[in-house]
């Protein structure tokens, strides 16, 4: 909950900072060229940044359910052992 707050905390901070720097730019890439507001690259950015985050989130998270569902496998392959040593 409390990154909950933080990430709309931030999220406020950066609409506040394009409304107030809403000149325009010209962005250049490779021969590419382009005006826009310098509002929309910073709110892109944020944008962009937070779709990065999700997906490395999303990935560690995947990464940590396959381990968990190895872990519980090797548990009950380790039970079934005990069973029958028991036995």
């Amino acid at each position: 909950m409390i990154y909950l707050i933080f990430a709309m905390a931030f999220a406020v901070l950066v609409t506040l900072f394009a409304i107030q720097n809403d000149m325009p730019v010209t962005i250049n890439f490779l021969s590419w060229s382009g005006n826009t507001s310098f509002a929309i690259i910073v709110l892109g950015s944020a944008g962009a940044g937070v779709l990065i985050a999700l997906l490395s989130q999303a990935m560690a998270q995947l990464r940590l359910r396959l381990s968990l569902r190895q872990s519980e496998k090797r548990v009950h392959e380790l039970e079934k052992a005990l069973v029958k040593t028991e036995n």
